[in-house]
């Protein structure tokens, strides 16, 4: 596992860590809700006019506003579990230092799809069925009913589909390309301007900047604007390392160094 490997692992276990706390959060609060009416008669109307009315009503009172809170607190949980569960689905990230071997692997497969697409086709376009190889009973049961349902569709792999696949292939190799630029890309040195620096952090893939002092709110707007988010761990804005996120930097640089001038206020 590399550390790239390990920090996703670190932040599903986190992510599932604050769920626990959310869910153990919400049963406390559901808790807290049965224990305010549990001096109350299920279906007990509240008497009004009786020396029991005030305590009936503060009982209640405090019932509604824990079961809120269970309910906002278990809604927070299911948030957090999909969150975890979610962490590592998305591809392969420009962030994880074996990106180009597994990205290299994603496009053999592809590249092995588009081919075997393109030969069940020219088989059948040969001969029908009797002419495919290599399937399974099943496999062909499934794209004869395919072919049925969209009887527009001729071959047991529509154009659309190799169109799809062929555009994948195509991004796999850019992707790829882009990746390889980076690793021989020497990075930028940092740049200091008053009251802040801006640096390329080629080990974390990331545009750090770094202010010596709280940043001022229009700042802070403008960076967010411009896609550099607080990372509390950095203590610093951060977008990941693009060629448009380095273009941006070196444009927001004099922008920001003439708010911090201004005392943080836009001209």
């Amino acid at each position: 596992m590399n550390h790239y490997e390990q920090r996703q692992a670190a932040r599903r276990e986190r992510l599932a860590k604050a769920s626990d706390r959310a869910r153990a959060e919400s049963a406390n609060a559901f808790g807290r809700a049965r224990d305010a009416v549990a001096g109350i008669p299920f279906g007990q109307p509240i008497l009004v006019g009786h020396h029991s009315e005030a305590r009936h009503r503060a009982a209640l009172r405090r019932h509604d506003r824990a079961m809120a809170r269970g309910i906002e607190a278990d809604k927070h949980a299911r948030r957090l579990e999909e969150r975890a569960a979610a962490v590592g689905t998305g591809g392969v990230s420009s962030d994880d230092p074996d990106a180009i071997a597994k990205l290299r692997a994603e496009l053999s497969d592809a590249e092995r799809h588009h081919a075997r697409m393109k030969a069940i086709n020219a088989q059948f376009r040969r001969g029908g069925w009797e002419a495919v190889d290599g399937i399974t009973a099943e496999q062909r049961a499934r794209f004869a009913e395919t072919m049925r349902l969209t009887p527009w569709e001729r071959m047991p792999f529509p154009g659309y589909a190799l169109t799809n696949n062929g555009a994948n292939i195509r991004r796999i190799k850019g992707r790829i390309a882009e990746l390889e630029a980076a690793a021989v890309r020497t990075p930028d040195p940092p740049r200091a301007f008053d009251g802040f620096t801006v640096t390329d952090d080629a080990d974390d893939n990331r545009i750090v900047v770094r202010f010596d002092a709280r940043t001022p709110k229009p700042v802070y707007q403008l960076l967010r604007s411009h896609g550099f988010l607080w990372s509390p761990s950095r203590t610093a804005f951060v977008r990941k390392a693009t060629g448009n996120a380095r273009a941006t930097a070196d444009w927001l640089a004099p922008k920001i160094a003439a708010l911090l001038a201004d005392g943080g206020e836009p001209r």
